[in-house]
C-alpha cells in the first residue's frame, strides 16, 4: 500500500492511498489528454513547427458562419381538421382546423428543417415567411409569438371554459407546438 504524507494545521497525516485508485485516477487523466490532444487534431496541423488550421476545418467554420446570414421564420400549418399534440394545453392534445398554425419557428435549413416524414406523419406543411440573417429572424420569431394570442385564428376560438376545455379547443397563449419565447 502506498502511503502519502501531508501536512495539515502543522501536523503530520497519513492518507493511505491504494494503488488500484492512483493507477485509476492517472489512467483517467492520461487519457483525457490523449483524447484532447486527438480532438485537437482534427481541426489543426503542425507545419514548420507552427500551429495551423487545416483547410478543410476552416471551410467548415466559414460555412457555419455563413449559413447564419441566410436563415427564415416559419409556420408549420395544420394539413387536416384534427387532433395535433399540444405542449402547453391541458391534456396535451388540441384541435385544429386545417390552415391553422401548429408551430412558430426560426432555422438556417429551409424546410429541410424537419424530414419529408416528419411533414407527413405530423400532418402539417411548412410556410416561410420572414428572411433575413440569424439576428433579423431571432427577433421576427419572438415578435410573432408574442403577437400569436392577438391573431384572427386564436381570437374566433372561445374562451378557456370546461366546455371548451372537453372539446379541446381554446384561446392559446402559444401555438400548440411551441412552449416559450426562448
Amino acid at each position: 500500500m502506498v502511503q502519502s504524507v501531508t501536512k495539515v494545521r502543522g501536523e503530520r497525516v497519513r492518507a493511505l492511498l491504494p494503488p488500484p485508485f492512483k493507477f485509476f485516477l492517472l489512467l483517467i487523466l492520461g487519457l483525457t489528454l490523449v483524447l484532447a490532444y486527438k480532438h485537437f487534431q482534427d481541426g489543426y496541423e503542425k507545419i514548420d513547427g507552427k500551429w495551423r488550421q487545416k483547410p478543410e476545418f476552416r471551410d467548415k467554420v466559414d460555412d457555419k458562419r455563413d449559413s447564419y446570414d441566410e436563415c427564415e421564420v416559419y409556420y408549420l400549418i395544420a394539413m387536416s381538421n384534427d387532433l395535433y399534440e399540444c405542449y402547453n394545453c391541458i391534456g396535451k392534445e388540441f384541435y385544429l382546423y386545417k390552415g391553422e398554425i401548429v408551430k412558430i419557428g426560426m432555422t438556417c435549413s429551409g424546410q429541410d428543417r424537419y424530414s419529408q416524414s416528419f411533414y407527413q406523419d405530423q400532418q402539417v406543411r411548412y410556410r416561410a415567411f420572414f428572411y433575413g440573417n440569424l439576428l433579423e429572424c431571432q427577433q421576427e420569431e419572438i415578435r410573432r409569438l408574442g403577437h400569436y394570442a392577438e391573431m384572427p385564428e386564436n381570437l374566433q376560438r372561445p374562451d378557456l371554459s370546461p366546455a371548451s376545455i372537453k372539446k379541446r379547443r381554446y384561446k392559446l397563449l402559444y401555438p400548440v407546438r411551441n412552449t416559450t419565447l426562448k
